[in-house]
């Protein structure tokens, strides 16, 4: 049976494949539901990531640590986005990366075992799987572009454009990390003295 966050899933998917009856049925028995505190590192880097998750409430960020064990602040996840470590997913191989819930969340996920046997079951989940891969590959392939060709403030305004409801929710630190400024750089942003 469908409740408002399996159907904001369902809205999603629908984005990109049109599932008959049957086939979301057979979907749905593979989903969970799962509440992930504050804080928590639901995705970490020792660990090979092995559920993808569809984000219903709360925002999550995605980071690595540099060489000098700073944390870099790659992704912002929030409702309705998908957060995995994508790489060590599929690969089933621990990655550098991790996801932190910067508030509590709500999230749907389903494993990678169930994801292939979804894939091995119908093609219409294996074409839905190749789709969101190809969006979140444009995504990541705009994002990188951005950090390369504009300069801080086009990356602030941009920021601003997309997630300005990230100011109130997120440490400006991890928005900084995010932007590659410094947090002193984001405050002129902000006052627009930059």
């Amino acid at each position: 049976m469908l409740n408002e966050h399996t159907l904001f899933l369902k809205n999603f998917i629908s984005y990109f494949v049109q599932p008959t009856e049957q086939q979301w049925n057979v979907f749905f028995s593979y989903i969970h539901e799962e509440n992930i505190e504050k804080g928590k590192a639901f995705v970490t880097k020792e660990i090979p990531c092995t559920k993808l998750y569809f984000i219903v409430d709360g925002i999550a960020r995605h980071y690595l640590l540099d060489q000098n064990n700073d944390e870099i602040t790659t992704w912002f996840n929030l409702p309705g986005s998908l957060a995995t470590d994508f790489a060590g997913f599929t690969i089933n191989e621990p990655q550098p990366f991790v996801i932190q819930a910067i508030t509590p969340i709500t999230a749907l996920s389903i494993s990678n075992i169930a994801l292939e046997q979804l894939y091995q079951a119908d093609h219409i989940w294996e074409r839905l799987g190749r789709l969101i891969n190809q969006y979140y590959l444009i995504e990541l392939i705009k994002r990188n572009n951005g950090m390369l060709k504009k300069n801080a403030r086009e990356r602030y305004e941009e920021f601003c454009t997309q997630y300005i409801a990230l100011f109130n929710s997120v440490p400006l630190k991890y928005i900084a990390s995010y932007l590659n400024i410094t947090l002193e750089t984001l405050s002129r942003l902000r006052s627009n003295t930059y």
